[in-house]
């Protein structure tokens, strides 16, 4: 009661405006009719005269629904049309839909500057007779107003097609605004100019069109489509959606990602894709196969609707382009790219990313997104900044988790039963894996929450591996988010030369180990990740040393109590993706490998034919390595 009281005083003493908040726009009540327009453009488009500023536009009326879409910046003929329509089959609901002006009027300016009207006032608009007189009361040439609206009836009679008295198929429509300077910004807006919109409404009429038989009804304004209002929306007004992103592979992961990302205001996307959407993509796919056959074209068109007109398609071979010239490099990655999604899940696409020489010194992040086990498990990898770690190693940093968390392990490797395979036509291409729409849904909203954030809040300096796996529900997502440190890169010359990559973790390990026994020396045995296509060794594991290893001051011996089954488990508990790669040892003392580390390198080579063995020594001022292989 108290608070009805307060409001009642308020109003009669019209102080029911609280400027610190913001000037209320005017209430529209329960309106059927919208206007769709940039206001910030409009307020750039208005006269410093007065004159009248006329926006040509799309509208759709459904019984009394109406939407004005305002074609700002162009200049088409200023009539109005109309055209009948029906929705689906013969007997459903008619509309109809056409072209139409709508006038945009001001106050003139009173020397040099905008005249401001400060009282608040109801809407009474409901005639022609009643919108000269609020347009009056703001300052507007409310004469000319209406000669306008009277002229482009005439206008459009005279184009009319159709000879009859009444020349079109349904209501006459024309649109006003009324542009209002305010002593105060907008509540929710920057802007202190206010548009009221009305729609000026002409019944069909036997006799012919009468503008005195006229309603002028209340609008809303509704913001067009651009990328400002998809990041404001979204809950991100201040954020730079001028960030270019390349979305490498456009499939059910990718589209669905792309697509997220663009409504959240990110649409400065390139996409990249050389396959055609084929009738089972449309399964789970974000596209319905309406329009190009290309999956990257289809999501270019889709961006384009949102108002994203800065998106590029790329067709084109990924792998191919990635291991070009920089002219092929940058079809995919222009030059200021912010961040490079890789959602392919393909073997080629990730080694050819990975070792791609243009990425070297290129400011863009890296990343991967993978969904493991139907969907069960959902990856993200981003490459810290100078790519150090690289995807790669984060990939072995995923499976080293996956050794020592059964759960993630469990949710990412599944079951036997889990790899059913589905047939989509009568060849060996034709194979996907069964996966619900909602499940791919579920993973890529998870992974663009990830990547949202990135690029609202800013990029880690080091690297990500952000895991999302089903909750007991099989519902939910538990996600979890992994930083990874610079990797150490090493060379070894052996065999041909290798580079040797060590997480940094692995580093602090050795290094607390060896710095432990010291003056002693100590060791145990490498766990990593051999790719042999791009002559690289991720060590990203250890098995600590037996029981029975031997520690002196001038030799490491290590034990094998329980070795093999450690070796073995580590194999199995990884999924296979880490195995034994060799062995490393420390020298406190100082020096490079010496010749019974040698000697011990080759033989334990020779039990291993066909697979590069590392030996990694660990010393006051760094590491050191070397590989052998026996073929």
């Amino acid at each position: 009661m108290d608070q009805a009281v307060s409001w009642l005083e308020c109003a009669a003493s019209g102080q029911l405006m609280n400027r610190q908040q913001g000037w209320e726009p005017t209430r529209r009540g329960d309106s059927h009719t919208a206007f769709q327009f940039d206001a910030d453009q409009m307020v750039t488009d208005l006269s410093q005269d007065g004159a009248l500023v006329v926006v040509p536009a799309r509208f759709v009326r459904l019984e009394d629904e109406v939407l004005l879409s305002l074609m700002q910046g162009k200049t088409d003929p200023q009539e109005f049309k109309s055209t009948l329509d029906r929705l689906g089959r013969e007997g459903r609901t008619p509309f109809f839909s056409g072209d139409t002006p709508v006038l945009v009027a001001t106050a003139a300016w009173c020397d040099g500057s905008p005249v401001i009207f400060d009282t608040y006032r109801a809407d009474t608009v409901t005639d022609l007779e009643s919108l000269a007189s609020r347009a009056g009361e703001l300052g507007i040439d409310s004469v000319a107003l209406l000669d306008k609206i009277q002229s482009v009836l005439d206008r459009s009679i005279f184009v009319a097609s159709n000879a009859s008295k009444w020349p079109w198929p349904g209501d006459f429509l024309i649109g006003v605004v009324l542009a209002v300077k305010r002593p105060v910004h907008l509540i929710g807006s920057k802007r202190d100019i206010e548009f009221i919109p009305y729609l000026v409404w002409l019944p069909c009429d036997p006799a012919g069109p009468n503008l005195s038989k006229a309603r002028v009804l209340p609008a809303f304004h509704v913001h067009s489509f651009s990328a400002k209002l998809l990041a404001r929306t979204s809950g991100h007004p201040d954020a730079d959606i001028n960030q270019q992103i390349t979305l490498l592979g456009c499939g059910s992961l990718g589209s669905k990602i792309g697509l997220h990302l663009g409504r959240a205001g990110f649409g400065r996307q390139t996409v990249a894709d050389n396959e055609a959407l084929v009738p089972h993509n449309l399964a789970r796919h974000a596209l319905i196969g309406v329009g190009p056959p290309n999956k990257a074209l289809q999501l270019a068109v889709a961006l384009m609707a949102l108002g994203h007109t800065e998106t590029e398609a790329a067709p084109v071979d990924i792998v191919q382009c990635l291991q070009g010239d920089a002219a092929a490099f940058s079809q995919l990655v222009p030059e200021k790219a912010r961040l490079i999604i890789d959602t392919t899940a393909s073997p080629q696409v990730g080694s050819a990313v990975t070792y791609t020489p243009h990425l070297e010194g290129h400011p863009g992040r890296l990343s991967r997104a993978l969904l493991y086990n139907r969907g069960q498990a959902a990856v993200l990898l981003l490459e810290g900044r100078g790519r150090q770690p690289r995807c790669d190693d984060l990939l072995a940093e995923l499976f080293r988790l996956c050794r020592h968390d059964p759960q993630l392990r469990a949710a990412i490797k599944g079951t036997s039963a889990d790899l059913t395979e589905v047939f989509v036509g009568d060849n060996c291409r034709s194979i996907t894996m069964p996966m619900s729409d909602s499940v791919v849904s579920r993973g890529a909203a998870a992974v663009s929450m990830q990547l949202e954030r990135w690029l609202v809040r800013g990029f880690p300096e080091v690297g990500q591996v952000a895991v999302g796996f089903s909750a007991a529900d099989e519902i939910g997502l538990n996600w979890h988010t992994f930083a990874v440190g610079p990797t150490s890169v090493l060379s070894a010359s052996g065999d041909g030369g290798w580079s040797v990559r060590v997480s940094e973790r692995v580093t602090t390990a050795i290094t607390t180990d060896a710095t432990h026994w010291a003056p002693r020396e100590t060791g145990g045995a490498l766990l990593g990740h051999i790719d042999a296509i791009g002559r690289t060794i991720t060590i990203a594991d250890l098995v600590p040393a037996p029981l029975d290893s031997v520690r002196e001051e001038t030799r490491f011996v290590l034990g094998t109590a329980g070795l093999q089954e450690a070796l073995f488990n580590a194999h199995a508990d990884s999924m296979g993706y880490l195995h034994y790669i060799g062995t490393w040892h420390s020298h406190p003392m100082g020096g490079p490998h010496s010749p019974l580390d040698r000697e011990t390198l080759s033989a334990i080579a020779g039990f291993a034919p066909g697979l590069p063995i590392v030996s990694l020594v660990w010393k006051p001022d760094g590491l050191v390595c070397e590989v052998d292989r026996r073929r």
